[in-house]
């Protein structure tokens, strides 16, 4: 992607309500890195914003992203910013990302980066000003465009703040390290693909338990039943040794009841 051609603006948050845009222009370099501040910002800025800027390098070298090699940047804001602030960090990772992978949306930013390096955290770096940031941010913002801010500070935003940035549709991201910042202005988000995956994974472990269960409880079925049937095993049949005679009708001449010779005559003259 030519991030010249999609060009968007970046802009760092203030507790006055206040956002200066974020600017790095390309330079000569002999290293795969070298960065340089503009000369006017307030110096811990510029600390912040060089530790920044490498850890979003390390970021996107990461997920092996072409970089030019050497890069060179001189880094700092569109306008003199005597405020210091940590949270300018977060807004020169995003800066860095629309200087050499370009972004879709315009960002508005805050949050400290803790250290040069791509896992490094992003912290609050002030937690009574968010909704003033915020507040901050709805006025150089369009909508579409996104408010990347720590994870950690998105319990700290106000319902009526959450509401009046989305009337104005903007998006509200939470962020808790650079590569996960990185991520989600690259338009992949790295905490959803994982949740993905570790959902579709949760099926076929359920499935695979579940089989198990089944197989132990036949197991269980067939051991208790052949226990069952060596201490009570069903009786023998034995084959009776009588037999059986069959009755035969009695003989026409024959009555079982009557007398041997038949009827008796009575006695003459009786």
């Amino acid at each position: 992607m030519n991030a010249e051609n999609h060009s968007k603006s970046v802009w760092a948050l203030f507790a006055d309500e206040s956002a200066a845009r974020v600017v790095l222009d390309r330079v000569p370099a002999s290293q795969a890195l070298e960065l340089s501040p503009m000369g006017q910002e307030n110096p811990q800025n510029a600390l912040f914003a060089e530790t920044a800027i490498i850890a979003a390098f390390k970021a996107l070298r990461g997920r092996k992203f072409t970089l030019e090699s050497p890069l060179g940047f001189r880094f700092g804001f569109f306008e003199n910013v005597p405020n210091e602030d940590e949270g300018v960090g977060l807004a020169f990772v995003a800066g860095f990302v629309e200087r050499t992978a370009g972004l879709a949306c315009g960002v508005a930013a805050t949050g400290a980066v803790t250290a040069p390096e791509a896992k490094a955290g992003v912290s609050r770096a002030d937690k009574a000003t968010i909704n003033e940031k915020i507040v901050a941010a709805m006025g150089v913002l369009s909508p579409g465009d996104i408010i990347l801010i720590p994870s950690e500070s998105i319990h700290d935003v106000l319902p009526e703040t959450k509401a009046m940035a989305a009337g104005k549709r903007l998006f509200l991201k939470g962020v808790s390290c650079v590569e996960e910042a990185v991520s989600v202005l690259l338009g992949k988000p790295l905490t959803k693909t994982v949740r993905r995956a570790e959902t579709e994974k949760q099926p076929r472990m359920l499935s695979k338990i579940m089989v198990a269960v089944v197989i132990v409880l036949l197991a269980m079925a067939v051991f208790l039943g052949w226990r069952l049937y060596t201490k009570h095993p069903l009786p023998k049949l034995v084959p009776s040794t009588a037999k059986t005679s069959l009755t035969h009708p009695p003989s026409q001449g024959q009555n079982a009841k009557g007398p041997e010779h038949g009827p008796q005559r009575p006695p003459n003259g009786g």
